[in-house]
């Protein structure tokens, strides 16, 4: 007896099901396979960005060039971070002034209806006075938060990986002896 299943494919099937899917790790640009987001960046800024580090490194010869192209484009990725650290913030605090805001409505519209039954009018809020707001969040939701942090992590850690093994092959092919291991030490008094 054949107690095999066929497994089950999940996923689109259509060709514009297809391509669609093909763009979900664009959506914010940290992960995606493109260098260019047209929806932010442009190619000329992309090539500008890329040139200017590139001719910077001064590297010689193709695995330099290499290493260098990946170091602008690392860059060039972590400034998508700052974007949208910078972007995931503004949501928060919109969301959260837009919360406040409806709450402060809610109260004022509770207010009128309340004056109106005792007195028969309107209820004037004075100028310059507004209820309380709600706690407010200048950073994102934790788990965003803390994903951008990694994938920032990442990238820095891809970054000097590369920064380390360009400037040994530079040494290299200046006649000096490429540093074994490059040791940083944060926080000690007098650094």
């Amino acid at each position: 007896m054949n107690t095999h299943r066929a497994l089950a494919v999940s996923g689109p099937k259509t060709p514009e099901g297809k391509t669609r899917s093909s763009r979900n790790s664009t959506g914010h640009g940290l992960r995606a396979n493109v260098l260019v987001m047209p929806q932010f960046e442009t190619e000329a800024d992309w090539v500008a960005c890329s040139d200017g580090i590139v001719d910077s490194l001064a590297p010689d010869g193709g695995t330099e060039v290499a290493l260098a192209a990946r170091v602008a484009e690392l860059l060039w990725r972590l400034r998508r971070i700052a974007r949208a650290e910078v972007q995931m913030v503004e949501s928060a605090f919109e969301a959260t002034h837009t919360k406040d805001a409806r709450q402060r409505q809610t109260r004022v519209d509770a207010a009128e209806q309340l004056a109106g039954s005792f007195y028969g009018g309107g209820f004037e809020q004075e100028s310059g006075t507004s209820p309380a707001p709600t706690e407010r969040r200048l950073l994102p939701a934790d788990g965003d938060l803390d994903q951008l942090i990694r994938y920032e992590a990442h990238l820095n850690r891809q970054l000097y990986h590369a920064l380390h093994e360009l400037e040994a092959l530079q040494a290299r092919r200046n006649g000096s002896s490429p540093p074994l291991a490059r040791i940083q030490v944060h926080g000690l008094p007098g650094s």
